[in-house]
């Protein structure tokens, strides 16, 4: 797969979800922290909501924490030396996916709904 997995799954399901910057994401969990919502990513990113975004990335680049890359080769040799085959992530895979968390998460499949019945117009451009 050549584009990145959101990319995809918005392609795939026809979703909406709306790409952006690690800086933009912690500025949405904090003011959803703040209009109340629980979230369990808040204490381990919470130190970042006083940061403004110079200072932000001045930390990211200095923590070494935008050079993070994931490479799942090592895991995929294991499990096929053990007979387990990871499945590709095609769109069945995606909407499987998606089928399974909605199922499992009343709070999700409520938002899904909201959004879906936004016009585009109102949604803000990633």
């Amino acid at each position: 797969m050549d584009k990145g997995i959101f990319e995809h799954y918005n392609e795939v399901r026809g979703a909406s979800l709306e790409l952006m910057s690690f800086y933009e994401w912690i500025g949405e969990i904090k003011r959803l922290h703040h209009e109340g919502q629980s979230l369990p990513a808040v204490p381990l990113i919470e130190a970042a909501f006083s940061l403004n975004e110079e200072s932000f990335v001045e930390y990211e680049r200095n923590s070494g924490m935008g050079m993070t890359y994931f490479d799942s080769a090592r895991t995929h040799r294991e499990l096929e030396r053990a007979g387990i085959v990871a499945p590709a992530i095609d769109d069945e895979l995606l909407r499987a996916y998606q089928d399974s968390m909605l199922s499992r998460d009343p709070e999700l499949r409520e938002l899904v709904v909201y959004k879906r019945s936004v016009k585009p117009a109102n949604r803000r451009s990633a």
